[in-house]
């Protein structure tokens, strides 16, 4: 699984499946491949346009 893989323009798949729990615990938090195109989609509908109106705030 490439944690690179570009979700957005501003968001990678590893930094959403970042999880200090997950690391220390050992857990494999790679998700299905279904729930990557959600991801996408979430990445695409609602985080970018947060981060837009975050930067137009500051």
């Amino acid at each position: 699984m490439d944690r690179n893989e570009k979700l957005s323009e501003h968001f990678t798949l590893g930094e959403l499946m970042r999880s200090e729990i997950a690391e220390r615990k050992g857990i494999d938090n790679n998700p299905p491949q279904d729930l990557i195109i959600k991801m996408k989609r979430i990445c695409e509908k609602v985080l970018e346009v947060a981060s837009q109106i975050r930067i137009q705030l500051v």
